[in-house]
């Protein structure tokens, strides 16, 4: 293995330019992400914003299904035909991916209103613009998530987060407001809609940006090849939807035990947790293209070298956001959100810790994903989504809404655990804050 390796420190730049361009957009779309949830919050009312919290974590794990793993293999396989060496006509990608796209979401909303309409027909005749609109995001969302991969993977890495992270809920907000001056109230079905029309409008802007980038390579002649993408694929997908179960199930979990005010409160306390999770959000978006590129070009140094960088900034910015958070937190939700949803600040104190835990194994998930070992991370999630969800369940009917929060951090625990201790021996890279800290400073 050490014969393979090619030091290359010159990507330390590159590295340290990505993160801080990803950290710009990223902290522009965390504002409009809570701009767009506060507005969303006052406009609807705590009963109102907890149903469409509903509605939305229906659409995540509905979206599931619906991009297939795509988006994580348009970026892992975006980035190898975008290296040196390669003579993929990137072309070819956009041509295997959007059809597939659109293909599993239309069977995965056709198979979901199947089954509800069979389990639920008076809920679709009393609300079937719900249904409809939530179908119509469903597939929006895909195709959003699909584009903005593909620009990832073949080096537009700013631009596909901008139209991600940055424009699409810019344009959600705008739109809100809009609707809110004109009509004088909002209502969940005008709300779904706005969402529908930003991710659509934003995945067309992707998609005709990166026909343009790869029209310009008319060089490579060779199509895709996906290999044996299927499994991988299937193997991204239970993936996707252990972590979708784990980011919508307080909220699922909180409409058995608490009120639709209530559920209203922890979907605000996960709305204002988008702050603690930027740092590691930008560290997955913005250096899991280099690594992808790094680890086909076999370069073991450079890999080192970023992902415990990645991990340092990631551990470091998330604990300064925690003890913002932790000192000024209270009267911000007030201010914010309004005295209505003040409950929510120890349920987004518990959510921070779990994410400070997180960011301490940097982007393992996705590296361990992109290197071929994406069954391992799918164990890891099958293990600890259900211990997440038990706890859930059992400190929600104990404690309420905090409890219900508590449940996040069992997961992130154990889902840990069954990586760095259980399969200890996979993990060969500098991953977790200690041992990144000691490759940093040069210690063995």
């Amino acid at each position: 293995m050490l014969q393979r390796i090619r030091i290359s420190g010159t990507r330390l730049p590159e590295l340290h330019g990505v993160l801080l361009g990803s950290a710009v957009v990223q902290a522009g779309g965390m504002f409009l992400t809570l701009l767009l949830g506060v507005q969303l919050a006052r406009f609807l009312g705590p009963a109102s914003y907890g149903i469409y919290g509903i509605c939305l974590a229906v659409v995540s794990i509905l979206g599931v299904p619906a991009q297939a793993g795509l988006p994580l293999l348009a970026t892992r396989d975006g980035g190898r035909a975008a290296a040196k060496g390669s003579d993929t006509d990137l072309r070819s990608l956009f041509s295997w991916f959007i059809p597939r796209t659109l293909l599993f979401a239309a069977l995965s909303c056709l198979c979901a209103l199947a089954i509800i309409i069979g389990a639920a027909p008076r809920w679709t005749t009393e609300r079937p613009v719900i249904v409809a609109l939530s179908a119509g995001l469903t597939v929006a969302l895909a195709l959003s998530a699909v584009t903005s991969a593909l620009l990832r993977g073949v080096g537009l890495n700013l631009i596909g987060q901008s139209l991600d992270i940055l424009v699409k809920p810019g344009l959600t907000a705008a739109a809100v407001l809009l609707l809110f001056l004109a009509s004088r109230g909002l209502t969940v079905e005008k709300a779904l809609a706005v969402q529908l029309a930003a991710a659509a409008a934003c995945a067309a802007v992707a998609a005709c940006i990166f026909l343009i980038k790869s029209g310009k390579r008319a060089d490579r002649h060779r199509l895709y090849d996906p290999g044996c993408w299927e499994r991988v694929a299937a193997a991204f997908t239970v993936n996707s939807l252990l972590i979708a179960l784990n980011s919508t199930y307080p909220v699922i979990v909180a409409g058995y035990f608490a009120s639709a005010s209530d559920v209203g409160v922890l979907r605000a306390a996960l709305s204002a947790a988008a702050l603690l999770a930027l740092p590691a959000s930008i560290a997955n978006i913005a250096t899991l293209p280099i690594v992808a590129r790094e680890a086909a070009e076999d370069d073991v140094a450079a890999v080192r070298v970023t992902l415990s960088h990645t991990t340092l900034a990631t551990v470091g910015a998330t604990s300064i956001v925690l003890s913002v958070v932790i000192l000024f937190g209270r009267p911000a939700i007030v201010i914010l959100f309004g005295k209505a949803y003040q409950g929510s600040y120890l349920p987004l104190i518990i959510l921070g810790a779990s994410q400070l835990l997180i960011s301490c194994f940097g982007i393992a998930g996705s590296y361990l994903n992109v290197t071929g070992r994406e069954v391992l991370v799918v164990k890891a999630f099958a293990l600890a989504v259900p211990s997440g969800l038990a706890a859930s369940v059992g400190l929600g009917y104990l404690f309420g809404i905090a409890g219900i929060s508590a449940g996040t951090l069992v997961m992130a625990a154990v889902w840990h655990f069954y990586i760095f201790i259980i399969n200890r021996r996979e993990i060969d890279v500098p991953l977790f804050v200690v041992s990144a800290a000691k490759h940093a400073w040069g210690r063995p």
